[in-house]
């Protein structure tokens, strides 16, 4: 076991014995790089296409220190380490020269390494922009290609200018709605498609959490993320019948860390409460896509529904809707006056802090004005009135079935706009997926775009660049 000390600092070397330093020039794996008999050894690792790990072997509790540079960024780490367990680094540049070191409390040895090729590079792209857009941090985010079905999708990280820093080949075919997220303990939270059920996995790779079978039988789909207690949130289909029709419901189910659910909520208790009517003659009538913690007035989860156009808001503990933005809220201007709707439509991924209500608007149904946009609203759930602050799309956004948002700070967006290549409206062209940060004027500051119709993606998370990596090109803490 490893126990990350720090983040991103110079290894200073405590008094080397004398004679103990070494430099090695491109070492093989399991090639000493330093031994003494009173301090035992150091050999290098793996070294593979973003990772680089060196085994000491000395006694258990022994502090190391490694370090990789290249002259632009150092990557750092510090750890106790348990013997002959590797001290590696993570988020490194493939294909890269990298001048290593390695240093405990009484000796120090160097090496030059080489990381691996990257084996399946991104798809075309072109970054422009600022990465100070993005806080110099790292995007984590799915991708594949080829469209809605039977694609071999990753989960990957990259930095500002697009250069993929850590990814994970979830080998299996799902449908492009596979959330990522980074719940900032160290691991990355992946889950969905239709298929994938929700999972834990540490930048080595190895799966610490896996959410169990639902109890629905229905495989999980769009949404898996961790809240501040620790449960995740996950969502799947839920069989259910109205007036003699069975059609396709949702369920929602939070799982503690030992795998047993804490709580449960389906559309069901929403029509018996007379907040939804199925539409029996569609199989998925509401086709749920995200719920997000809130601290409202009688309810703390909202839930959105791409297909019946809601934004829900209920009770967790009592299963109690409350209500439901675009039918129970009037819009209203700055002087509280009503005015014309102009609420979601086949809305993804909310996000609330405070009163402000953050939502990637598909616009499923194509007007002259309105298209696939990112919009805010201020809501006044007492009044069940809200305030439209602001909206951005772009010319050809038309996009009805993916999409997430997510706050960088400071007024500050980060946009996942996908491209399903099989299911978007195909009155528009050159619509490419993209990820966007708009600065605190809601203009854009950071762009990495696709160059070719086939990439997909959902949705994206930004990771600030302390949090991970240890690199100090941009963590300067």
């Amino acid at each position: 076991m490893l126990l990350l000390l720090g983040c991103a600092s110079d290894p200073v070397p405590l008094d080397p014995l004398e004679g103990a330093d070494s430099v090695v020039e491109r070492p093989e794996v399991g090639e000493f790089l330093f031994a003494h008999p009173a301090f035992r050894s150091a050999t290098l690792g793996t070294v593979t296409s973003h990772t680089a790990s060196f085994v000491v072997d000395g006694w258990a509790g022994l502090t190391v220190t490694a370090t990789c540079g290249d002259g632009e960024e150092t990557h750092s780490r510090t750890v106790t380490a348990e013997v002959g367990i590797p001290v590696t680094l993570y988020g490194l540049l493939s294909d890269h020269d990298y001048h290593c070191g390695v240093a405990t409390i009484a000796q120090t040895a160097e090496a030059d390494i080489r990381t691996s090729p990257e084996e399946h590079p991104l798809p075309d792209f072109e970054v422009t922009g600022d990465g100070a857009a993005i806080d110099h941090g790292y995007i984590l985010f799915n991708v594949f290609v080829d469209g809605i079905d039977a694609n071999e999708q990753r989960a990957v990280i990259v930095d500002e200018e697009g250069r993929i820093r850590w990814e994970y080949w979830l080998g299996g075919s799902y449908t492009g709605d596979v959330d990522t997220s980074w719940p900032g303990d160290g691991t990355v939270l992946i889950g969905g498609g239709y298929g994938l059920r929700p999972i834990d996995v540490d930048l080595d790779g190895n799966i610490l959490w896996q959410a169990p079978v639902a109890p629905t039988d229905h495989n999980y789909h769009h949404h898996a993320r961790r809240q501040e207690d620790g449960t995740v949130l996950t969502m799947t289909l839920h069989d259910e019948s109205y007036e003699g029709t069975d059609y396709d419901g949702h369920w929602i189910g939070a799982w503690d860390e030992a795998g047993d659910l804490v709580w449960d909520w389906s559309t069901e208790e929403a029509i018996d409460q007379g907040f939804l009517v199925p539409d029996t003659d569609l199989d998925d009538p509401f086709h749920m896509n995200s719920v997000v913690p809130v601290d409202f007035t009688g309810c703390d989860m909202l839930t959105s529904m791409r297909n019946a156009d809601a934004l829900m808001c209920f009770d967790h503990t009592t299963g109690q809707v409350a209500w439901n933005l675009q039918t129970d809220f009037t819009l209203v201007d700055d002087e509280g006056n009503a005015i014309a709707d102009d609420w979601p439509d086949g809305q993804h991924d909310p996000k609330v802090e405070g009163n402000r209500l953050l939502v990637f608007d598909n616009a499923r149904d194509i007007t002259v004005t309105v298209r696939t946009r990112v919009v805010e609203y201020e809501l006044d759930p007492e009044a069940r009135t809200a305030r439209l602050l602001w909206s951005y799309y772009e010319h050809n956004w038309d996009e009805g079935v993916w999409g997430g948002v997510e706050r960088l700070g400071d007024d500050r967006v980060l946009i996942a706009f996908p491209h399903c290549m099989d299911c978007s409206s195909d009155d528009t062209d050159d619509i490419m997926s993209a990820l966007i940060a708009l600065d605190a004027n809601h203009e854009p500051a950071w762009r990495l775009q696709f160059a070719e119709e086939t990439v997909g993606l959902y949705r994206a998370s930004h990771i600030p660049a302390c949090d991970i990596f240890g690199n100090q090109r941009y963590c300067t803490e």
